[in-house]
């Protein structure tokens, strides 16, 4: 696969009332939701073939492969499933994605180190969900999420510091931190990377599986409950979505590594404006890791094993995403002493 250019290249047509609109190439973090870029220019762009079998378009190369689906928010990017900003569009006659989409998903999944330079990964800080008075999700048998999701952060946190991390958690005992402190406390340990780790629960016990969230992009609903719906309040620009493409492969790492090393259902890598997202201090996340109110699910969270997995995972997301940043980031070559 070629390397996608980081050049500013005009993005337009020559005839006038053209679409899409004109659009910048470029990797800053600003991109407009209402402009569109072609997806054959970004399959240009990147090294790729298209082709359109079926109900999906797929951009092919020797080592990528991505699969948008042309009916919904769903696509694919090596076999990950990721949960785009807005669907495909059609205009004059082409497919196109969002400038947003284009820009902040699918072109730095395929590039990630050249969108990571100045980014650090040597302090993590871990974020068990609720505890204390907030007892978040439970399960018929009576598992509670508080004292899962700290057991699997501790698990991460023994994890990353045998790698030669500073990790750090939120809390270590079952009390409860409101959730703007969360995420200050992460800003006093000059964190590179924020996690909060969460199980779920559903209305409907056959949901199941592993989910990432990163932060949604400003102009666009997000992909779960309330946040989905469209509100002013999605055009509203947090000073963490100046993050947003690092967010975005962080992500993207996680749920790779997350639903590989616990062999559960991918429910792919989605946006959301959680509070400890919105106002994360640095590249951030949020895992759920698996339903409470799923049998099969809770049954599997019961075990040393299972939850053991869980946090392998995560561990093994945060060091592939480290990779990465380390490869935007060379360490520059030792100086050289001279005589005289």
């Amino acid at each position: 696969m070629k390397r996608c250019s980081l050049w500013l290249v005009i993005l337009g047509l020559l005839s006038l009332g053209a679409a899409p609109a004109l659009a910048l190439w470029t990797t800053r973090s600003g991109a407009r939701p209402d402009r569109l870029i072609t997806i054959r220019e970004i399959a240009s762009r990147c090294g790729l073939e298209v082709s359109t079998p079926g109900k999906k378009i797929v951009l092919r190369g020797q080592t990528a492969l991505v699969e948008i689906s042309t009916e919904g928010r769903e696509a694919r990017v090596n076999a990950q499933q990721i949960w785009l900003h807005a669907p495909p569009a059609r205009s004059w006659g082409r497919w196109c994605l969002t400038e947003t989409d284009a820009q902040k998903i699918i072109v730095p999944l395929l590039s990630p180190a050249s969108y990571l330079r100045g980014y650090g990964t040597a302090v993590v800080v871990l974020d068990p969900g609720h505890g204390g008075n907030d007892p978040g999700a439970s399960s018929r048998r009576g598992l509670i999420e508080p004292r899962i999701a700290l057991d699997i952060a501790k698990r991460v946190r023994a994890k990353l510091i045998n790698e030669g991390f500073h990790a750090y958690l939120t809390r270590d005992v079952d009390r409860f931190i409101e959730l703007d402190t969360r995420p200050r406390l992460a800003a006093a340990r000059h964190a590179d990377l924020f996690i909060s780790i969460h199980l779920n629960a559903a209305a409907s016990r056959d949901s199941h599986g592993i989910e990432t969230y990163v932060l949604t992009s400003p102009g666009f609903p997000s992909t779960s409950g309330s946040n989905g719906e469209n509100s002013s309040k999605n055009n509203i620009c947090f000073p963490a979505n100046a993050r947003d493409v690092a967010n975005n492969i962080f992500g993207y790492y996680l749920q790779k590594n997350l639903r590989t090393a616990a062999q559960a259902e991918d429910r792919g890598v989605r946006h959301a404006r959680f509070v400890v997202l919105k106002e994360a201090p640095c590249v951030a996340a949020l895992v759920e890791c698996g339903f409470l109110s799923n049998a099969a699910d809770e049954r599997r969270l019961m075990t040393d094993e299972h939850r053991d997995a869980i946090a392998t995972g995560i561990a093994k997301g945060i060091i592939e995403y480290g990779r990465a940043v380390r490869r935007a980031n060379p360490a520059p070559p030792p100086t050289q002493k001279t005589n005289g």
